[in-house]
């Protein structure tokens, strides 16, 4: 992979490719307080993607409108993808997931992982 990879737009087709390889339909949306939806058969997600090269998750903010949507939307999930242009692997934290690690911190929101939510 280029040294000069967007990681952004990489985070993005990884998640996109997971969800079609589990039989949701996803496209992004970005203008809608979250990057990707994704349907499947019973389901409706509302993906925010963080992406980072480090192999060790590493993401912790959210900006002031993707906590808003995140927490007055029960379809929220957060897919944080680690090791873009390695191997990469997607950690995923549903609403009630991420709001049990909320940190409100000035004005900035922090979502605290520890180790073994990575497991």
């Amino acid at each position: 992979m280029k040294k000069n990879v967007n990681i952004k737009k990489e985070a993005y087709k990884i998640v996109i490719n997971y969800e079609r390889r589990n039989r949701r339909v996803a496209k992004l949306v970005e203008k809608e307080g979250y990057d990707i939806l994704s349907k499947g058969r019973k389901e409706i997600r509302h993906i925010e993607v963080k992406g980072t090269l480090s192999d060790m998750p590493s993401f912790r903010f959210l900006t002031k409108n993707e906590f808003k949507v995140i927490t007055n939307d029960l379809k929220s999930y957060l897919y944080l993808v680690c090791g873009i242009g390695k191997k990469p692997k997607i950690y995923i934290f549903d609403r009630d997931g991420i709001l049990l690690r909320y940190r409100g911190i000035e004005l900035n929101h922090v979502i605290v992982f520890r180790r073994n939510d990575f497991r």
